[in-house]
């Protein structure tokens, strides 16, 4: 089962009656393109010990980095306009297109 929710003003989602068991969490950042970055992960389990108690987890964002270019031509002057653009996270695969950049891009929050 999977649950959602928004942190609060003060970077907390609560999951109230999870039930026992070990559990993954991830944080997303939205931007206001409609576009989702995964954060950071954490994971944990719920115990027969910790039964009506509340399991904490910290959740840290990874370092960003922002990749700013030009593309040209062969001739190493002329930009070329809508040059399509694929920048890919190695290590989880994801990518990040830019839409509606002429011939230069500029992307940040990049995990």
């Amino acid at each position: 089962m999977a649950y959602s929710a928004l942190t609060d003003a003060s970077g907390i989602a609560s999951f109230p009656q999870i039930g026992e068991g070990a559990f993954s969490v991830q944080a997303s950042f939205v931007d206001n393109t409609g576009t989702t970055t995964p954060v950071g992960s954490a994971s944990g389990s719920v115990l027969p010990s910790n039964d009506g108690a509340t399991v904490d987890i910290a959740i840290q964002e990874g370092t960003v980095g922002t990749v700013q270019g030009t593309v040209y031509a062969s001739d190493g002057i002329t930009p070329i306009p809508n040059a399509g653009i694929d920048i890919i996270d190695v290590a989880s695969g994801l990518s990040a297109i830019p839409q509606n950049w002429p011939y230069s891009y500029f992307l940040s929050r990049l995990p």
